[in-house]
């Protein structure tokens, strides 16, 4: 969760830690939901801990009882994709989004080789990592920027007293 932080750097800096955990049973029955939200929460004062780490809880058994919410954001259709049992099914449910289509032709790939899963897994991981790369060279870029320019301005500030001062001491040596 805090390796997007470097040496020193706030904690509020962070970016969040986000789990989605995609179940087949409902953890609570008394309480069923199809999508939900958990996080830390001190149980004395109900004060959330941080909103840095979330536990998402998609509930596969329970599709029936996703709000409106979750079908605008198509939450119901990755729940009928990830609950589909034939390839027939998958690319019915897949046809609706471009997201689904390329995770069930993702899907189609690591189950039929095992060279090729472990070859799509790697790919997966690369792009992370190259994406977190790229993001930490803009931001850094960004700094180098904001530090330019910061030097700019003080340079001229600084310029600017040594200007005067020369004119006060040119007056001075006139004066004498």
């Amino acid at each position: 969760m805090y390796d997007s932080l470097e040496h020193g750097e706030e904690y509020i800096n962070a970016k969040p830690a986000i789990h989605i955990g995609i179940l087949d049973y409902t953890p609570f029955p008394e309480h069923p939901l199809f999508y939900s939200k958990n996080q830390i929460m001190d149980i004395n004062t109900h004060r959330i801990y941080s909103d840095k780490f979330s536990l998402y809880m998609l509930d596969l058994s329970q599709i029936d009882l996703a709000t409106e919410d979750d079908c605008f954001w198509q939450i119901d259709e990755w729940a009928k994709l990830f609950k589909a049992t034939t390839w027939e099914e998958i690319k019915m449910i897949a046809d609706k989004n471009e997201y689904l289509t390329e995770t069930s032709n993702t899907l189609c790939d690591l189950y039929a080789d095992r060279n090729v899963r472990e070859r799509c897994l790697d790919r997966i991981e690369y792009n992370l990592r190259m994406k977190r790369y790229e993001d930490a060279i803009k931001e850094k870029d960004a700094t180098i920027k904001e530090l330019v320019a910061e030097n700019a301005k003080a340079l001229e500030e600084k310029d600017a007293l040594i200007k005067r001062l020369m004119e006060e001491n040119a007056k001075l040596k006139q004066q004498k």
